[in-house]
């Protein structure tokens, strides 16, 4: 299965803060981690705050509003794919990654909307705007191009070697 190979490591920190919580404080709480966020969502989010502060690469997983309640969590999670892999490669990879998050619905109320995002992410639409950026030059200057070799030289072959020239070292 391609998805089985594609995603080699996930982190889930959510799943880490309830084991934590769980040695932490399963004697004081007298229900199990995973239902405090149902049970009491303030002392969810100082737990969670407290977890992301004490608990060694923690930083940063998520963030809160000034009310207290949590703006956003990150889940980081490893794949196959090489830094900088071609993006005829690493599109359509990202693509099914894309369309595996959006299947796992529902989403907790909370959870208005996510997105992911990588170097590879970035890179890929930076590389598909140079090769428009080409392509879109290419159809401007080498017909002018001819068009002024032609012009200067009356020469049909020297116009086509020009322009052959142009499309090579391009």
């Amino acid at each position: 299965n391609l998805s089985d190979r594609l995603v080699t490591e996930v982190t889930c920190s959510i799943r880490d803060f309830l084991d934590w919580n769980n040695v932490t404080y399963s004697a004081t709480d007298g229900f199990p981690s995973l239902d405090l966020g149902d049970q009491n969502a303030t002392l969810f989010n100082e737990r969670l705050t407290e977890f992301i502060q004490t608990v060694p690469g923690q930083i940063g997983i998520a963030g809160f509003a000034e009310d207290g309640t949590i703006k956003y969590f990150r889940m980081t999670y490893k794949t196959s794919l090489i830094v900088f892999s071609p993006e005829r490669i690493k599109g359509p990879v990202l693509d099914l990654l894309t369309t595996w998050i959006e299947g796992q619905k529902p989403a907790p109320d909370g959870l208005k909307g996510f997105y992911q995002t990588s170097l590879d992410m970035v890179w890929i639409r930076t590389e598909l705007g140079l090769l428009e950026g080409l392509i879109d030059g290419l159809m401007i200057a080498l017909p002018v191009a001819a068009v002024v070799l032609f012009l200067s030289t009356g020469n049909i072959l020297i116009t086509v070697y020009g322009a052959l020239g142009i499309m090579c070292v391009v």
